[in-house]
């Protein structure tokens, strides 16, 4: 998957563009970017694309570079060769983190065009346990992040052409990526515009209460169905995040196969 891709069907192509490669650097770097590595950042990318015959008036669907079928976007290395080039500390300082996943260890996973188009494929597998094995679990969040964005943008691309259930399972792998609480609460908003409903499945609640934006998660389901829990920290760490009365929690562990918890908004709460 190449990092540099765009969503040409998209309202904003390069500004999502910009927000993937946002995030895939806050995921190597397992930090939130402050405003001066922001800027420097998306600044190296609008220079990289532009020399790529891409700019921001352009972006729009039918701009003309966008429809050319033979365009390809620029790989990961280019992109460190334009931040090493920059007079700037910071430019050059991110230049050196994103070589090794340019030209370094890991370029053959993170430096090469895009192999598959989901788009026009039936059914597509992407296989991440030799990942886990090989990277460890922090790149291959990141790479599932990606993912997730490559997906994300196949629902944008069709509009809504059809109803698009997006399921999440083992949602707090996603959620330990840096600003990924933010990023899938900009995508649920904006579902319904596309006729799409967005679903996380979460098993490792420890793991959820841990994410770096455990507080947005609340906000991410309108509706939300709590299961049987039969660790007291889970249970506490549900009761956080949901704020659960005590006959709440003591219900969390009766519940039997097929009784859940729902909640409803800030308010409505059904056993």
């Amino acid at each position: 998957l190449n990092i540099m891709d765009i969503n040409v069907q998209g309202d904003d192509p390069l500004s999502a563009g910009a927000d993937t490669l946002l995030a895939f650097y806050e995921g190597l770097a397992e930090s939130r970017l402050d405003q001066d590595g922001r800027i420097a950042l998306l600044e190296g990318y609008r220079t990289t694309m532009e020399r790529w015959g891409l700019r921001a008036g352009q972006a729009a669907v039918g701009g003309d570079h966008l429809c050319r079928p033979y365009f390809r976007p620029p790989t990961l290395s280019a992109l460190v060769d334009t931040l090493a080039a920059e007079p700037h500390p910071r430019s050059r300082e991110m230049a050196k983190v994103l070589n090794e996943y340019a030209r370094g260890l890991y370029a053959d996973l993170f430096n090469q065009p895009s192999t598959v188009d989901v788009g026009q494929s039936q059914f597509v597998v992407f296989g991440v346990d030799a990942l886990r094995t090989t990277l460890g679990d922090r790149l291959t969040a990141v790479f599932i992040w990606q993912i997730l964005r490559l997906v994300w943008n196949e629902v944008i691309s069709r509009g809504s052409q059809q109803p698009v259930h997006l399921y999440i399972d083992e949602a707090w792998y996603v959620l330990q990526h840096p600003g990924a609480a933010t990023r899938l609460l900009q995508m649920i908003r904006s579902a319904p515009k596309y006729n799409a409903a967005i679903h996380l499945a979460n098993q490792d609640v420890k793991a959820m209460a841990a994410s770096p934006d455990a507080n947005i998660i609340p906000d991410l389901g309108r509706l939300r169905l709590l299961f049987h829990q039969s660790s007291d920290s889970a249970i506490a760490a549900l009761s956080n995040m949901f704020g659960l009365t005590p006959e709440e929690q003591a219900d969390l562990k009766r519940l039997q196969k097929g009784q859940a918890l729902l909640l409803v908004g800030s308010d409505t709460r059904v056993p």
